[in-house]
């Protein structure tokens, strides 16, 4: 992001407006949403709340819960969500166990921080993005919040740089009751540790779901490989 775009985007959020690119994706997915008739979102790994923007752009009115860990986007994520009566901030870390971890800091505002070390490719690729710090943040489970979402149809989207196992691992009943399960996965190693795509096809079809849609999302500028992809997968119909 350039400096006068960051200028901009600093000015109009102290004035209370959130201005992001147009995604045609987002209407798909905010479609996705309507017709499995979701009721509620679980926006984990939420960053300042781009993907809850998107949705509430492309017409999404459901509730929606983002957990972000870090301190900085938090602060941004918790004023946004506070103009919305139907979105809860919270700021916390999803994992397989409650613990205080230290995650790595990404210089890109945050988005690509993860508690997994960045691999040599991701920084290769992305070398705006390669970590400047650490921060000690909580860890909670998913299953934790099961009572923010009674009786609600849910989806749930795991953006965490290569932790969704983890997220998945904490949440079996969260899972178990998801009518759809939003992941990022990696085609190629950009941190370690993380789940591949062919091991999240994997872990959702043996949980009963199905891949309805896949987004690019990161490729090597040098090369034009994919590196990773947003995978929707579906309880079937």
């Amino acid at each position: 992001m350039s400096s006068v775009r960051r200028k901009v985007q600093s000015a109009l959020r102290r004035g209370g407006i959130e201005v992001h690119r147009y995604r045609p994706r987002a209407s798909r997915r905010a479609l996705q949403l309507r017709t499995d008739g979701i009721e509620c979102v679980l926006d984990v790994g939420a960053n300042a709340g781009q993907y809850a923007h998107e949705l509430r752009l492309a017409g999404y009115t459901g509730r929606i819960v983002s957990f972000e860990p870090l301190a900085e986007p938090f602060a941004q994520l918790a004023q946004a969500a506070a103009r919305d009566a139907a979105w809860e901030a919270v700021n916390c870390a999803l994992g397989a166990q409650p613990a205080e971890e230290v995650m790595n800091v990404a210089a890109n505002g945050g988005q690509s921080s993860s508690l997994l070390p960045m691999l040599a490719l991701h920084e290769q690729a992305a070398p705006q993005a390669m970590n400047v710090a650490v921060e000690v943040v909580t860890v909670r489970v998913l299953d934790d919040f099961l009572d923010r979402h009674a009786g609600c149809a849910l989806h749930v989207k795991a953006d965490v740089q290569g932790f969704e196992k983890r997220v998945l691992e904490g949440g079996p009943e969260t899972v178990r009751l998801a009518r759809s399960i939003e992941l990022e996965l990696s085609l190629a190693p950009v941190y370690e540790g993380a789940m591949t795509f062919s091991e999240g096809l994997d872990l959702m079809t043996s949980d009963g779901f199905e891949l309805v849609d896949v987004e690019p999302v990161f490729a090597h500028p040098g090369t034009g490989d994919l590196l990773q992809v947003n995978g929707m997968f579906r309880r079937p119909r």
